[in-house]
């Protein structure tokens, strides 16, 4: 999974041999977080529309990460709750995914 920290990518999903693009993430937000949760391949690309810095972490480094600060899984469930309510297609399956209680403003990490 990364954080974006600057650049712009869009996020693309291939449905019936047609490639259409599903979303576009710019800085604070992030990509690859879904596969990482529920470590599972991933389900779309990721492509960069200029030069992308970001904060890269592998799977398990990342559960480690959230496992130590439950905030941060928070956040991260505040912007798959938030990509749901906008109709991108999102399967959610963490334990504590629950509507409600978010109090942060969704979609940033910043």
């Amino acid at each position: 999974m990364a954080v974006i920290l600057s650049g712009l990518t869009q996020i693309r999903v291939c449905e019936h041999g047609v490639e259409r693009v599903v979303a576009e993430r710019g800085p604070g937000q992030l990509i690859g977080e879904r596969a990482a949760l529920e470590v599972n391949v991933r389900s779309a690309t990721v492509v960069a529309l200029q030069t992308v810095v970001a904060l890269v972490m592998r799977t398990s480094d990342f559960a480690a990460f959230i496992s130590t600060n439950p905030a941060v899984l928070k956040i991260v469930e505040e912007q798959i709750y938030l990509r749901l309510r906008e109709g991108r297609p999102v399967r959610v399956t963490t334990a504590t995914s629950a509507p409600g209680g978010w109090r942060r403003r969704p979609g940033r990490w910043s």
